[in-house]
């Protein structure tokens, strides 16, 4: 019986738009007699996909397959995929987020009975990177990973970026990353007046670089600040929670001519639809991120111009398809500078960038590759 079994231990970020996605496809395929949701107790709350087998995960197994250390975790997740496909040869497991449990599948040298799958989000792309002897010897240690990962039941892995180079693997394959579909002329939610609203959305963490935007604010004068609204939608991370609260605290201080509104949870799409329509730039000031990010989907989709990093594979979709402003988002003055001018796109090339990737294409393409 051909079984696919979607596991997902994580709860964060596009965990739920990911899983509607490929569970729908996965119901309708004929090739799949049996799907299967294996996921956290509060990402199965947030499922759309209905009639599907669910099982939800033990909180003292959570704890592992979520730890803060990626070898540990990843090395819970690969156990834990091989044991769903124990006794089946024909059952197929995928983990959306397999940057992590690549590092099982290279060092377990015990074969699992059926398939194992996923997704890299975080392939190395030195766009707009300096070359420097850490990141070459990171990027080097990823693909010998990758080459290690290799293996029969491991047939396919999946990656967002096209530009990374072939050879490193036969099994990779390059499938779009999906965007929303985002119809903002339905949503009203245009805020009216005259200040220009910059929306920052998602994981809020100093990865996504929010204590630079904040430091970026005290380099803007009174009158920059007084025709800004900065609204900051999204779960602040716990392990930062105290320092970016303070950061926040300061910033409305030393900012009083600035209209700051911040929502400490989690955005349901339908929340992050109304934000986005009624936002005029999108913030993406990422910390030197390799990989791609759902944030330039969701503003191309609705047709908004993003201030985001200027390097890796981010950076590369911005420039090549005049997506916003590419900025050094490690550095505040640049990123003031950048809230302080106006921020132009091309509609035509975002909706090209949409058109290229649809969700159709993403999830049939996964199902293509495994079944």
């Amino acid at each position: 019986m051909r079984e696919f079994i979607y596991f997902e231990p994580r709860s964060d970020g596009h965990s739920a738009f990911f899983a509607d996605m490929i569970l729908a496809s996965a119901m309708r395929d004929p090739r799949v007699d049996r799907v299967r949701l294996i996921c956290a107790p509060d990402l199965a709350d947030r499922i759309a996909t209905k009639d599907v087998d669910t099982t939800v995960l033990d909180p003292r197994n959570l704890r592992w397959l979520q730890h803060r250390s990626a070898v540990v975790a990843g090395l819970a997740q690969w156990r834990a995929a091989c044991r769903y496909v124990r006794g089946n040869r024909q059952a197929v497991c995928f983990l959306p987020f397999f940057d992590h449990a690549i590092l099982g599948a290279a060092l377990d040298f015990k074969r699992a009975a059926g398939q194992v799958s996923g997704i890299l989000f975080r392939v190395p792309n030195g766009y707009g990177q300096v070359s420097n002897w850490r990141s070459r010897l990171k990027n080097l240690c990823k693909r010998t990973l990758y080459r290690c990962s290799d293996r029969r039941d491991v047939r396919r892995i999946f990656r967002f970026d096209p530009f990374f180079p072939v050879g490193l693997g036969r099994q990779m394959e390059v499938i779009p990353d999906p965007a929303p579909r985002i119809d903002i002329q339905t949503l009203g939610g245009q805020r009216s007046g005259s200040k220009t609203c910059f929306l920052m959305f998602g994981a809020i963490a100093r990865r996504k670089g929010i204590f630079v935007l904040l430091e970026a604010l005290a380099h803007l004068s009174p009158v920059i600040l007084s025709r800004m609204e900065l609204r900051i939608v999204g779960r602040i991370d716990r392990m930062e929670y105290q320092e970016i609260d303070e950061a926040l605290a300061q910033a409305k201080q030393a900012c009083p001519d600035l209209e700051l509104h911040v929502s400490d949870a989690f955005a349901s799409d339908t929340h992050l639809r109304q934000e986005i329509a009624g936002a005029d730039v999108i913030l993406a000031p990422y910390q030197d991120h390799v990989g791609s990010s759902g944030v330039l989907f969701w503003a191309a989709a609705a047709g908004k111009p993003v201030i985001a990093q200027c390097q890796g594979l981010m950076g590369q979709w911005v420039h090549q398809y005049s997506l916003g402003a590419g900025i050094n988002s490690t550095d505040p003055m640049a990123l003031a500078e950048a809230l302080g001018n106006p921020v132009e796109m091309c509609p035509q090339n975002a909706q090209r960038f949409v058109q290229e990737h649809q969700q159709e294409r993403f999830a049939q393409g996964i199902l293509d590759g495994l079944l």
